[in-house]
């Protein structure tokens, strides 16, 4: 017996050492294949002939080059553009197509980075099989410019030796041929003092993943025994968690195979095997639950607690009515991109990959959730809400429950008391329905902290990855809690020698839950190609901002650095809007209280330093990265505090203040929030922030220096009002199909009647409302497209096609009169009217040929 174990201690320690080398081993050679460089070589002409022709590359214009290939790796195009600037928009797409027309490469460049009648390269990596293709072309056209440019075409005879035909518009341009470069490169060892940042990036994940998959091995090798892998399958822990995972994994399949069912999309088998995975995870956890355990005991139903149903109620009824409007700015990008990935999904990596991305964003988990709304109701938002609701219902009831047994133990009605005021942050709560993923950062953290709770290690890794992969700033929030608890866990060892602290915390599980945690977020920067895709920041622009870039672009550096305004602005943000004032003085109050009077309250106080340690990195990060100050932002922070604060006022100050009082105090805080929420009543808020003429009141703009008014208004649910009032002017107007709309220039007007980003509207004229398109509904002439005609054209004079509704929103102090005045040298203006509803006012004119 003693030789067998020995025997297999021994096999162990060898497998251990093996896996160790492997894994060394194998990030040493992703250290030197990482070190290899693309290295390209130009070939052009040298000096530009006097005599050439510019060619316009307006929307739909395109220029068709051929050429011979010199080599086997294509690895960019070196373009000639004129009439572009640093002010320019768009992009320009250059395509190489092969000898029959297919699209084999394709790379894009802003038009911004493109210095007038200058080669510029567009960079991709185009293998060229020049035994099957006697010849290439190159395709340039440009998407989204709003300044067009043009190209250089010069005589065939001054052009580049590798040139064949050349067509503009698919018409031959003479004996002429394009302006153009070709680069060809070779793979080359160059090591990492000139290698880009994206590579680095890549290369640090890809030998992290490898280290942290060995450490895996290693302790599973090391730790586990048979007796114990037999014990896991029999722990109603394990398999509870893996049953709640299940059915959010089958839930969107399920719902996933309901929307596609009618459509030419295949299913592929394995999905409805996949969906009744879950089914038998039931199933054995309601065995593990009915079966007795050793003592013949059995597992007790859990009581029905009269406070969460009230809770749950109080959240629906609160949330439901405000359904009804629009999504519009950011929110209308987000949805967008939802139904844009609902659309595009076919099971496939490739698909998750393109499409649950939304913004630049590593948004895969918060797509994850959301889709299985917008499966079930296509089109509509509703099912994106009412995931929205389902998950902060669940979040709030969450809340109560730590109340009562986590952070503290509160009695239930006065833990239900503070998660009202909770539940009724205008932030929190007016953004509950505007699509973002801000949003769900507070949710994911409170499920993750509620993991944590009742020590369910698998439901912490899980709601640990759905943070990271929810947005950037979800990084911080995960750095910020598990470093507080690696630093508890470290002390805890105190005395023991580095060794014994180290085996310490890898036997701790939630360390387990770390590494899950980094591998996730390694395996998404391998296929993101660098550190991130926001704003492009770790692949190929700089993350961190000099003192020159703040000064020149301020808040649109999008970047780390040190900007004193915009670091006062966020603060203000995070501790004084719609009454945050009033947990930061609870805050600040308590600490000067314990220390004047030594009271102890505070350590009645528990599990609260990880979200502190969170609360502090996302202040942190929120006001040294530099970018669009949007109050949006913040709801995590917002919530957090308000927490703190809330504790605080129970363990330390209930001693000094009855209970009842506190209660009571609560009770009114929550109503000061309800009114916020619709009317800015907050002096302070009012004071530090712009405030903007609604028509009916202010209503408050809390991004920096901004006169974009979009998402800036976006600080409560008061900004909605603005899609009824739009939707009163067109029924009062009568709106019908032969009948349009003036569009103001985005740059001049965000209302955005027309669509939903990408998705446009029409009008119902049975409900009175704009919804979202839908093709049959217009086929039956339930529905009207918005016909819509640009400002320009009216300013113009052209012709109308018929009566034109020209509206003016009061919040952006446009001289009406000078407008009209002007307009009616070309149209009959009719007199002004006026339309309002709860939240503001705004006038509108008819006009006719």
């Amino acid at each position: 017996m003693g030789n067998g174990s020995l025997a297999t201690g021994n096999l162990r320690k060898i497998i251990c050492i093996l896996i160790g080398i492997i894994s060394i081993a194998l990030g040493i050679f992703c250290w030197y294949k990482g070190g290899f460089m693309t290295v390209s070589e130009s070939y052009k002409v040298d000096e530009i002939p006097i005599h050439n022709t510019l060619y316009l590359l307006d929307r739909g214009d395109n220029v068709r080059q051929g050429f011979q290939a010199r080599d086997e790796l294509l690895t960019g195009i070196d373009v000639m553009l004129v009439n572009t600037s640093s002010e320019s928009s768009g992009e320009i797409v250059v395509q190489v197509l092969d000898m029959w027309g297919e699209v084999v490469g394709e790379g894009r460049r802003p038009l911004a980075e493109i210095e007038s009648g200058v080669f510029t390269t567009v960079p991709f990596q185009v293998e060229m099989n020049r035994e099957l293709n006697e010849e290439y072309s190159v395709c340039l056209f440009t998407e989204n410019a709003t300044v067009i440019p043009g190209i250089v075409i010069v005589p065939d005879d001054e052009d580049f030796e590798d040139n064949l035909l050349c067509y503009y518009n698919e018409d031959l341009v003479g004996d002429s041929g394009l302006i153009v470069g070709f680069n060809y490169g070779y793979e080359k060892f160059v090591g990492y003092e000139y290698q880009e940042k994206n590579i680095i990036w890549i290369t640090a994940a890809k030998i992290a993943v490898i280290l942290l998959s060995g450490i895996v091995g290693v302790f599973v090798v090391h730790r586990f025994k048979k007796e114990q892998i037999q014990g896991i399958f029999y722990d109603i822990r394990i398999s509870s968690q893996l049953m709640i995972i299940g059915f959010l994994m089958g839930g969107f399949l399920f719902s996933a195979v309901l929307n596609k069912m009618l459509t030419d999309i295949p299913i592929p088998i394995w999905v409805y095997g996949f969906i009744f995975i879950p089914l038998l995870l039931y199933l054995w956890t309601a065995y593990l639950f009915i079966k007795p355990d050793g003592n013949g005991k059995k597992e007790k139903l859990p009581r029905v607690d009269i406070f969460v149903l009230i809770i749950v109620l109080i959240c629906i009824v609160t949330r439901l009515p405000m359904f009804s409007h629009t999504q519009r700015w950011d929110s209308a990008v987000y949805y967008s991109g939802l139904h844009g990935a609902s659309v595009n999904f076919d099971f496939t990596f490739e698909s998750i990959w393109n499409y649950f991305r939304l913004a630049s964003h590593p948004t895969l988990s918060y797509t994850f959730f959301m889709l299985i709304g917008e499966f079930l109701f296509p089109a509509k938002v509703t099912g994106v809400l009412l995931v929205m609701l389902f998950m902060t219902a669940v979040a709030l009831v969450f809340i109560y429950k730590m109340f009562c047994g986590y952070w503290g133990h509160l009695p239930r009605f006065m833990a239900m008391v503070f998660t009202f005021v909770i539940s009724f942050i205008p932030l929190f709560w007016g953004t509950s329905t505007y699509v973002n993923v801000d949003y769900t950062l507070i949710l994911f953290f409170i499920y993750l902290m509620y993991a944590e709770y009742k020590g369910q290690a698998i439901m912490m890794a899980f709601w640990t990855i759905a943070l990271l992969l929810n947005k950037e700033t979800g990084w911080m929030i995960v750095a910020g809690y598990y470093m507080i608890y690696l630093l508890r866990q470290w002390k805890k060892t105190k005395g023991a020698n580095f060794g014994l602290k180290v085996k310490g915390i890898f036997s701790n599980k939630v360390v387990w839950v770390i590494l899950a945690g980094l591998f996730a977020i390694f395996i998404y920067m391998i296929f993101q190609g660098g550190l991130t895709g926001w704003y492009g920041k770790g692949t190929t622009s700089s993350l961190f901002a000099s003192r020159e870039a703040i000064a020149d672009k301020g808040v649109l550096v999008n970047a780390f650095g040190i900007y004193p305004a915009y670091i006062a602005h966020r603060l203000a943000q995070i501790f004084v809007l719609n009454f945050m004032w009033i947990p930061t003085v609870i805050i600040i109050a308590t600490a000067v209280f314990v220390i004047v009077t030594h009271a102890d309250g505070w350590k009645r106080i528990h599990n609260i330093s990880g979200m502190i340690g969170a609360l502090a990195m996302f202040v942190l990060f929120s006001v040294v990265y530099i970018t669009a100050a949007l109050s949006r932002y913040t709801i995590f922070s917002t919530v957090i505090v308000w927490l703190l604060a809330l504790l605080l006022l129970y363990y330390v100050w209930g001693p000094v203040i009855s209970k009842v009082k506190i209660a009571g105090a609560c009770a009114f805080l929550a109503l000061l929030m309800v009114i916020q929420n619709f009317v800015y009543i907050d002096p302070i808020s009012n004071a530090v922030f712009d405030r903007l003429d609604a028509g009916k009141g202010k209503i408050l703009s809390t991004d920096m220096n901004s006169a974009y008014y979009g998402d800036t208004l976006v600080n409560s649910y008061r900004y909605s009002y603005l899609d009824k009032l739009l939707d009163k002017m067109l029924a009062e107007a009568g709106y019908n199909e032969n009948k349009q709309i003036v569009l103001w220039s985005s740059s001049e007007d965000q209302s955005y009647i027309s669509s939903v980003y990408a998705i446009p509207l029409g009008w119902d004229g049975n409900k009175g409302e704009r919804v979202l398109i839908d093709e049959k509904a217009i086929a039956e002439q339930e529905m009207y497209p918005l016909n819509m005609v640009p400002m320009e054209h009216i300013q113009a004079g052209l012709p109308l096609s018929g009566e034109t509704i020209l509206y003016f929103l009061p919040y952006y102090e446009r001289d009406e009169e000078a407008y009209i005045a002007a307009l009616r040298e070309y149209y009959h203006v009719s007199d002004r009217k006026e339309v309002s509803n709860w939240g503001g006012t705004l006038s509108y004119y008819i006009l006719t040929q």
